[in-house]
């Protein structure tokens, strides 16, 4: 990891687990999915954003700037990334969200550029393990829309989807942008499918891997 100096590098090496990413827009089934996929790998799970610092993203996407954003979810990051470190060393683990997530939805929420994004989280991205799979869980609007409204408590992020002109279509342009150029990547269409037969896809797409 030339990027970062020797005090900053990892504090746990060694791997025998499998990483499986779930990546998606909200309402996509990554939750669901990732609890599925858990049971049949026998796996911990994580999302990217862990409690305690999951319940600050409200204050932080009210109150803070991009900057401000941005430091906040490179910490999320780089805390699930020690943790999804220290599962690998014996076991196995899936995770509801990657850093693309953070990339796509800070890209659009705020508006930036894309590049320039990327390029203000490129030092910090050898950090964090890399994926043996990377699931782009593909959506169509239509569907979207019809499973936020299915759900009795709507997350803030779905309501901002919902509300804000153009943001679902940024979103779901921006994960696929991402997608094309994440040498982990597969890309599975979910419309028409339950859980289950997604889980039997992404399970034997993993095998398939590794």
């Amino acid at each position: 990891m030339p990027e970062l100096p020797a005090c900053y590098q990892p504090p746990v090496t060694g791997r025998h687990g499998r990483l499986l990413v779930l990546e998606g827009i909200s309402a996509s089934g990554k939750s669901t999915l990732t609890r599925l996929l858990a049971d049949r790998l026998d796996a911990a799970t994580l999302h990217m954003v862990p409690e305690p610092l999951s319940s600050l993203s409200g204050y932080v996407n009210d109150h803070g700037g991009a900057l401000t954003q941005f430091a906040f979810y490179l910490t999320g990051a780089l805390d699930a990334a020690d943790t999804v470190r220290r599962r690998l060393v014996a076991g196995n683990m899936v995770t509801d969200r990657w850093v693309n997530s953070i990339i796509a939805n800070h890209t659009a929420v705020n508006s930036l550029d894309l590049e320039a994004v990327l390029a203000a989280f490129t030092p910090f991205l050898p950090y964090l393990p890399a994926p043996d799979l990377t699931v782009y869980l593909e959506t169509s609007e239509k569907e979207l829309l019809r499973r936020m409204a299915d759900r009795p408590d709507r997350s803030p992020q779905d309501r901002l989807l919902v509300r804000r002109p153009g943001l679902m279509h940024r979103v779901r342009a921006l994960y696929r942008m991402l997608a094309a150029v994440d040498p982990t990547a597969v890309t599975v269409i979910t419309d028409g499918k339950t859980p289950e037969e997604l889980a039997d896809e992404i399970y034997a797409l993993l095998e398939e891997r590794c």
